[in-house]
């Protein structure tokens, strides 16, 4: 029977909830190491102690640092909440500003955060400065790894879409990924050459890039672009011992967070094509609730 350590259990955060139980705690540059060790490892002393190896590992943890885009919901946030939860220190990317419920959550879980657009290049320089200078006051930090997470979906036939629904999930899924790694990639692979830690760029796709989708045309072809892409970044990366790498997640969190706005999409495609003007549809408004459900 296994008598190893126990292992820790994490109760699933909500941001809404979390952000009036975190409101006023300090980021993580504040507290001292103990302190951040005591919030992110919960658990209780009676029925579980860390092994020397694993108290070793957090402390290393504590040292690296991961850039996360998308962070303001969904699997971006949750990615965020769990690495900062491990100790990692944890800029995360809001492409909301200001104090949201998502932002004060990962505060309270001594997460960075920071504002970003990945379609504005001038946001993306900034989010990059703001962890260069986290790096520079802090010397024993290294940049472990980039997360490209930040990503648009809509749903509809092509004909549907509109020029804005069809180009933005390449501007931002594929263009803005791009924009991301193209600002980190210096010092991911002078880090890489140092061979003192092991960085990598992580690159979050989707099932659809390898089969496409009916209704995800626009969508499968940014996921397709950023699946060939980080293949062959992959290989002219390799060298340097820097590892690039693409994750596909459930499809259950890609369809909860594309289909958060679906009747105003809806509506636009409704009320710009031919579908509004259908004879005998009546109102667009009806087409709208029987194609969303609502």
């Amino acid at each position: 029977m296994y008598r190893g350590p126990k292992p820790v259990s994490y109760v699933p955060i909500d941001a809404g909830a979390c952000a009036g139980a975190g409101a006023g705690r300090a980021p993580a540059r504040s507290v001292g190491a103990g302190e951040r060790i005591s919030r992110c490892f919960p658990y209780n002393p009676s029925s579980y102690r860390p092994t020397h190896e694993l108290q070793i590992f957090r402390l290393k943890m504590l040292s690296r640092v991961v850039a996360i885009t998308g962070c303001d919901s969904g699997l971006g946030w949750a990615m965020a909440a769990r690495a900062a939860r491990e100790g990692l220190i944890t800029v995360a990317g809001l492409y909301k500003e200001g104090e949201t419920p998502a932002s004060k959550a990962l505060t309270a879980l001594c997460a960075h955060t920071c504002p970003l657009d990945v379609t504005n290049q001038s946001s993306v320089e900034n989010f990059k400065s703001y962890v260069a200078k986290l790096l520079m006051e802090n010397p024993d930090y290294k940049l472990y790894a980039v997360v490209n997470n930040a990503g648009v979906m809509t749903i509809g036939d092509y004909e549907w879409q509109t020029p804005e629904m069809i180009e933005r999930p390449i501007a931002v899924n594929l263009l803005g990924s791009m924009r991301v790694v193209s600002a980190f990639l210096p010092e991911l692979r002078k880090i890489a050459i140092e061979n003192v830690i092991k960085p990598r760029i992580i690159n979050v796709v989707s099932h659809c890039g390898l089969q496409p989708l009916p209704g995800f045309g626009p969508y499968c072809a940014s996921k397709a672009g950023v699946i060939a892409w980080t293949r062959a970044l992959r290989m002219e990366l390799q060298p340097y011992g820097l590892n690039v790498s693409t994750f596909i997640p459930g499809t259950g969190v890609a369809l909860k967070e594309g289909c958060g706005q679906m009747k105003q999409l809806v509506a636009e495609m409704v009320l710009t094509s031919h579908l509004g003007m259908v004879e005998g549809t009546g109102s667009p408004w009806k087409v709208i609730d029987s194609v969303t459900g609502f």
